[in-house]
């Protein structure tokens, strides 16, 4: 399995149980606000984390999508994040780009995103690597 196959798998991954983050978990009858599906990183021209969203809501809802990239130390080499209106019982692709400066793409091991309110910041304390 090459680089990109093994950062396309574990975001899979670590992006399924992040349906509590920042306060925008579910309960235990399934999710009842947006959660984040599944994340891979795509290298085209810089760097795409594309963050798969779910509003299982009866309402649309404003989020914001945060990546960060880590190196194989766990170091941040880098962080953005975008912002959407999920409608209500839908679900969006978004992508969160980057451009790689101070490092190069072949640099990233992992990336962890994380789904807040717009204006909030991000904790990533509730993803895990991928």
């Amino acid at each position: 399995m090459d680089r990109r196959q093994l950062l396309v798998a574990t975001g899979t991954l670590a992006s399924v149980g992040l349906a509590g983050c920042a306060g925008l978990g579910g309960s235990d009858d399934g999710p009842d606000q947006p959660y984040v599906a599944d994340s891979t990183v795509a290298d085209q021209a810089g760097l795409i984390v594309n963050v798969a969203v779910v509003n299982p809501t009866d309402s649309p809802v404003e989020i914001e999508v945060w990546a960060r990239l880590l190196d194989n130390d766990g170091n941040e080499l880098d962080r953005g994040s975008v912002t959407a209106t999920i409608d209500a019982g839908d679900n969006a692709t978004l992508p969160v780009t980057f451009n790689p400066s101070g490092y190069v793409s072949s640099a990233v091991e992992s990336h962890e995103v994380d789904l807040i309110r717009p204006g909030g910041e991000p904790s990533f304390s509730n993803s895990e690597s991928s």
